[in-house]
């Protein structure tokens, strides 16, 4: 909401103050299969990825190993979720 000029609170009429926010947000929200849950938690993570590196703050540490090491996991759970053969 702050790249949008509005104040980062509440979300009643998200649509109307930041509509690309709005239709990025919607890429999170999955249905019920399996596929769709993987690719809207990597969205989420593209997503804050994209709010993260727009913060120019000094007080921010970022934890490149943790964060390759937690999207790797994300990705082999992620291929898993298309082994019709009873995997995870």
């Amino acid at each position: 909401m702050a790249r949008q000029g509005e104040e980062p609170r509440g979300v009643r009429r998200l649509e109307q103050r930041a509509p690309t926010l709005a239709a990025a947000l919607e890429r999170t929200v999955a249905g019920y299969d399996r596929r769709q849950c993987a690719e809207a938690v990597q969205y989420c993570v593209e997503l804050y990825r994209d709010l993260r590196y727009s913060v120019d703050s000094a007080a921010l540490v970022r934890q490149k190993a943790a964060e390759q090491a937690s999207t790797d996991y994300l990705a082999r759970i992620a291929e898993g979720v298309g082994n019709t053969s009873g995997g995870t």
